[in-house]
């Protein structure tokens, strides 16, 4: 691994980084800003359409993210798609843009905004609304289960989103997850990554094996997990009643030692009651989770996202 200089974005203070330690978190030792270690390909200085980068955000293997800053000042996030040897790149491509075509189209204070998408140093970015907070998993991590109440709240936010999604573009999400939501820092509650979501009304070739399944094992519907079963809203439903179970446990609805396994969990086991992690929670609120949004047919699930919203009201006013 070969060693090279960096600087915090705060102080500019120089440190050395080695190739293993990109993308992970650095505190620096003179200011004690905690930073993200960037990588060798976009660096700070680099401009894309009207933005420059300032310092990354997160490393992917396929994409980075990177706080940048217009000429005016105004903050922005940029996600750029840099692909490495095991990426296939005609399909990463085609993601990436249709989930720039995806966010282009849509307008809701739920969902991220666009402000540019193009090509700058061979590399195809999107410039984004740039959220100041942090993720639902972020907080899992730093403080563990949430209130019963907020993550109530949270999870209303996210529903109303899904549901202008589904009722308006008849879009499937098929990512929900702790990590693909955004909290605030002044409360406001963003759905993110639309980066392998089905859309029922715009044409988009198949970029994927019909016998390949895609989404995030912990958090995918079983019709999700059968790659033959068609899925709509439903599937965002169970995967959100996995988000919501998490948000009260701090533990996985299902989690087994790997992928396929977990896969097989959703479609043959059902989850342990969550009361065994948090046995203060409303038995309300359980069976809405557990009989509900974690039904294992998509029939048995709510038939609508009014319904789940409306469900969630009527727990939120009964809790508060």
């Amino acid at each position: 691994m070969a060693d090279f200089q960096s600087s915090c974005p705060k102080c500019q203070a120089m440190f050395t980084a080695s190739d293993n330690q990109i993308g992970k978190r650095y505190i620096c030792t003179q200011c004690g800003q905690e930073c993200i270690i960037p990588s060798r390909r976009i660096r700070a200085g680099m401009q894309f359409g009207n933005y420059h980068v300032l310092h990354p955000l997160g490393l992917g293997a396929s994409g980075e993210v990177h706080l940048a800053k217009d000429s005016q000042g105004n903050l922005a996030a940029i996600k750029i798609l840099c692909l490495n040897d095991n990426s296939d790149l005609e399909v990463d491509l085609k993601r990436f843009q249709r989930e720039a075509q995806f966010i282009h189209s849509l307008n809701h204070p739920g969902l991220i905004n666009v402000y540019e998408m193009g090509t700058a140093h061979d590399y195809n970015y999107i410039a984004m609304e740039y959220v100041r907070g942090e993720t639902v998993d972020d907080y899992l991590e730093k403080f563990g289960p949430f209130e019963q109440l907020d993550a109530l709240k949270i999870v209303r936010e996210v529903a109303l989103t899904l549901k202008y999604v589904w009722d308006e573009h008849r879009i499937v999400h098929r990512d929900i997850k702790p990590a693909n939501i955004m909290i605030s820092y002044d409360g406001q509650v963003k759905v993110m990554d639309l980066g392998i979501a089905k859309s029922y009304l715009m044409d988009f070739t198949q970029l994927t094996d019909p016998d390949t399944i895609i989404g995030s094992p912990p958090y995918m519907s079983p019709e999700q997990c059968s790659p033959s079963k068609p899925i709509d809203f439903r599937s965002d439903m169970y995967s959100l009643g996995c988000t919501l179970y998490q948000m009260l446990t701090d533990e996985y609805a299902f989690f087994a030692d790997s992928p396929m396994a977990t896969v097989r969990m959703h479609i043959l086991e059902r989850p342990t009651d969550p009361r065994e992690f948090n046995p203060n929670l409303d038995e309300e609120v359980v069976d809405f989770i557990m009989r509900k949004l974690l039904a294992r047919l998509a029939r048995q699930r709510p038939g609508s996202w009014r319904e789940v919203i409306k469900t969630l009201d009527a727990l939120i006013d009964r809790l508060s």
